[in-house]
């Protein structure tokens, strides 16, 4: 995987947005399909796109894996690559943060894969009017925390994620931001 950056929005209905903008690389052999995880079965696919902006064949699947099946419209042969868009709708990511009460927070994995990634981007659009000095972080710092259309947004970046190597954030701020349905 030679990217994987990802944008989370917290809407205020407590959902998030989640977009995934992945480049694979085929080393070797050819491929046709992906999976990409998502965090629960609670989510909506609202587009996938590859790099020419055509759009591309997803199947929701939830058994004993959840996620997005994506089918190319080309087979991506040895020494080719392929950048895929989705955008997902996920419910159910918005809780209690027990840590800090009066708080809600997301804890987000990234998908991890057999495979090397070589460049993990993960931005986090918080909801409006959360000020600066509202949002803690989980347990990894961000790299850098910056407004952007009048949103905070915390971001965090990794290098070269071992084959498997699960990478989590968590961002939390006050819960008046958000109303949680459930």
């Amino acid at each position: 995987i030679e990217k994987q950056w990802i944008k989370i929005w917290i809407n205020k209905d407590g959902t998030i947005d989640l977009l995934y903008n992945l480049t694979f690389a085929c080393d070797t052999g050819s491929f046709t399909w992906i999976r990409i995880g998502q965090p629960n079965r609670n989510f909506v696919i609202w587009s996938c796109v590859d790099e020419y902006n055509r759009s591309l064949t997803t199947t929701k699947i939830v058994d004993d894996w959840t996620g997005v099946k994506i089918d190319f419209q080309d087979a991506v042969l040895t020494g080719q690559e392929i950048t895929i868009v989705l955008l997902t709708n996920v419910d159910r990511m918005i809780w209690e943060d027990k840590t800090n009460p009066g708080n809600v927070g997301m804890l987000f994995t990234a998908c991890w894969w057999e495979v090397t990634v070589d460049d993990l981007r993960i931005a986090v659009v918080l909801p409006e009017n959360v000020q600066e000095g509202e949002i803690l972080s989980g347990e990894i710092l961000w790299n850098n925390l910056y407004p952007e259309d009048g949103r905070w947004v915390a971001y965090w970046n990794q290098s070269n994620l071992l084959s498997n190597e699960q990478f989590q954030i968590g961002v939390s701020f006050p819960q008046g931001y958000v109303c949680l349905l459930y």
